[in-house]
């Protein structure tokens, strides 16, 4: 039953089961409503998860293990070969991105840093260590965040 909404007046109008399940009933429809817009599709693969929303957001999430050694020196300090994480689902403009590095162990202290220009599936990044000694831990991880758009 689509809402009808009552016009109350102070003294007047009488609080009775009908209107209280007319409110419940507007309040039950709105909900489900909602429910129904704001997220469009959510999914997940190899490369990460994704939330699209109707208006056109989507942020795109996951993570990559390092899968070389970072051994190229770079003045004092040690970087890695450039990565990339391939989005779970494709932007139709560059996104922009954080990344953060996380590791299972304490013998790498570093950061990520991105390389070459924005894309729509694809962000490159690599690792540099801030210690001064080449590293070839494979527990060391990227996660990454991407917010952008899907649709225009």
């Amino acid at each position: 039953m689509a809402y009808v909404k009552t016009n109350w007046v102070d003294d007047v109008t009488p609080l009775s089961a009908m209107n209280m399940n007319n409110i419940e009933d507007g309040l039950a429809e709105h909900k489900a409503e909602l429910a129904s817009k704001h997220i469009r599709e959510t999914g997940s693969n190899v490369n990460g998860s994704y939330i699209k929303f109707d208006d056109g957001t989507m942020i795109c999430f996951g993570k990559v293990q390092n899968s070389g050694n970072i051994n190229i020196a770079r003045d004092a300090l040690y970087r890695g070969a450039s990565q990339s994480w391939t989005f779970p689902s494709a932007f139709i403009f560059p996104p922009i991105t954080s990344v953060m590095p996380f590791w299972d162990s304490s013998t790498f202290y570093g950061f990520c840093y991105t390389v070459g220009p924005a894309s729509t599936s694809i962000f490159q990044f690599g690792f540099m260590n801030t210690s001064t000694v080449t590293t070839s831990i494979s527990s060391i991880y990227a996660q990454f965040i991407s917010i952008g758009r899907w649709k225009v």
